[in-house]
């Protein structure tokens, strides 16, 4: 018999965070990754700096660093710096 997951069982600093996401999204999170390893939750900012770098990196033809800087509002040095950590 499995027991539903109720606001109360949860200590206190997971409260927060479980009426953020609402109860249905946290029992899922546990059902999934509890009692495993610390989980690492990005921020968006790097997500989107990722995706910036994988486009950059796509774009990039070998010559044309100070083009991709003026694109992606970057200096050259930047530019070479992504297209190096393929």
């Amino acid at each position: 018999m499995k027991t539903e997951l109720t606001f109360d069982m949860l200590p206190v600093e997971q409260q927060e965070f479980a009426s953020q996401i609402g109860m249905p999204a946290y029992s899922k999170l546990i059902e999934i990754c509890g009692g495993g390893p610390p989980l690492y939750i990005p921020r968006l900012a790097e997500l989107e700096r990722n995706q910036r770098n994988r486009r950059i990196q796509k774009d990039f033809n070998g010559r044309n660093y100070h083009e991709l800087a003026l694109k992606y509002k970057l200096t050259e040095r930047s530019i070479r710096r992504i297209v190096r950590h393929k």
